[in-house]
């Protein structure tokens, strides 16, 4: 409980619909497709919930942040995955260095010497 008041009492909580990296291994196994676990280190997903507080009550949540990442699996569509993670497993992410990653020829992605 005092790691997330820290963190609250920081403003260093990302708002819901914020874009995050998770930096830390977290192996999930609650996804059926993945029946050896998913391990989310590197992957951006989205904060759907704060779930620290509600009603203006401070919560014990021990995994404050409700993260919502889209996986491939087996086949075309893919995976929705919910997963509860700690501040310290997240960062938020650069959407530049996204964008760069899936396009690195943009011209908003050159490096000059």
């Amino acid at each position: 409980m005092v790691r997330v008041l820290r963190v609250v009492a920081t403003g260093s909580a990302p708002p819901a619909g914020a874009q995050v990296r998770v930096i830390k291994p977290v192996q999930v196994y609650h996804v059926g497709k993945f029946k050896d676990g998913l391990n989310l280190e590197g992957r951006v997903g989205t904060v759907v919930q704060d779930v620290s507080s509600y009603e203006g009550k401070v919560l014990s949540a021990t995994l404050p942040y409700k993260v919502e990442f889209s996986v491939d699996g087996e086949g075309d569509k893919p995976v929705k995955v919910l997963a509860h993670v700690e501040a310290d497993e997240i960062e938020l992410a650069d959407p530049l260095e996204q964008f760069c990653e899936e396009d690195p020829s943009a011209d908003e992605c050159r490096v000059y010497e």
